[in-house]
């Protein structure tokens, strides 16, 4: 019996049953409501154009009718046939409004509606993450290459990577720890002032996301997951072959972060594919780099909107 009680306890204070429970009492009121709208508001109004009651009128489609004063009302002869349309016209208005009034208290609701919130020191860490990263997206993906401590080629694919500085051209690149032990691509760039950051398109994904498989120290994704390399122009570290570009890049700044490595990287020679220039710039309808959504979610194509800068006169719509 007590584990009975515990257990009813448990279901009525669920949000579901709490949630049903309200809606229920609620969409009561909600009912009456409409009812006096309908009956005491809207009616007598309708009643001015037919002189009486909507709910009363008919229409004798067969025999005679007279008007009784003493009852009150209209009365029919034996054979006729009548037609009280008013009640489905009642009816008809009812489930209109009804419907109508659900509509705008569903708008007003949905206005209204309140943003969640989420404290990162009072929910769990990869509970917040998995939230944190979601809404950063879609995220460009670093395809790094960097050398390991035997000049073997170490590759792998980091999302928190964006632009930090114009003149020079400098990136930052974030790279996570685990349980405090930095990564290999962290080591090699501390130790070899270096790296080569990649973009790869859509026909490169399965490579670029196998190379985030963790192996040995020293044992080379390049080699282990046939990812075909070129020499670099202006530094050791050579570059993945076929990606959209090589952004060849020393260290300008390590900045070690609880649980990250933030590195400052200034680019010193940059390769593009011929494919996605045009005129000398950017060509936005062929450049589709991977990008990274939540989790193991990836994409490439988006919808694009051309705007004017807001200090120019005219804004495209």
């Amino acid at each position: 019996m007590k584990q009975f009680f515990k257990e009813f306890k448990a279901f009525i204070s669920k949000g579901n049953a709490l949630d049903l429970a309200i809606g229920l009492v609620l969409g009561t009121a909600f009912n009456n409501i409409v009812k006096s709208l309908v009956n005491d508001v809207i009616m007598p109004l309708f009643s001015l154009i037919g002189g009486r009651s909507m709910s009363a009128w008919f229409f004798v489609l067969r025999g005679t009718q007279s008007y009784n004063e003493t009852l009150g009302t209209y009365v029919f002869s034996e054979d006729a046939i009548v037609l009280y349309y008013g009640q489905f016209l009642n009816s008809i208005l009812d489930f209109f409004i009804i419907g109508l009034s659900i509509f705008l208290t569903l708008k007003l609701l949905k206005k209204m509606k309140k943003m969640k919130t989420f404290d990162p020191e009072k929910l769990h860490p990869r509970a917040f993450y998995s939230l944190f990263s979601g809404i950063m997206a879609p995220r460009l993906i670093a395809w790094v290459s960097s050398l390991n401590d035997d000049k073997s080629v170490n590759i792998a694919p980091y999302s928190f990577f964006s632009g930090a500085n114009t003149r020079p051209p400098m990136v930052v690149l974030s790279i996570g720890s685990i349980q405090g032990h930095k990564k290999d691509t962290a080591r090699n760039i501390l130790r070899e002032k270096e790296c080569v950051i990649h973009m790869a398109d859509a026909s490169m994904i399965k490579k670029m996301n196998v190379s985030a498989k963790k192996l040995q120290q020293n044992e080379s994704e390049a080699e282990t997951f046939n990812i075909e390399l070129i020499p670099s122009i202006k530094i050791e570290t050579p570059s993945i072959k076929n990606t959209i570009f090589q952004m060849e890049c020393s260290l300008h700044q390590h900045i070690s972060l609880p649980q990250n490595d933030m590195f400052i990287l200034e680019v010193k020679q940059l390769s593009i594919d011929e494919k996605y220039l045009k005129d000398g710039q950017i060509d936005v309808e062929a450049y589709h780099p991977l990008t990274r959504l939540m989790g193991n979610y990836y994409a490439t194509h988006y919808d694009m909107k051309k705007l004017s800068h807001p200090d120019l006169d005219v804004i495209d719509e």
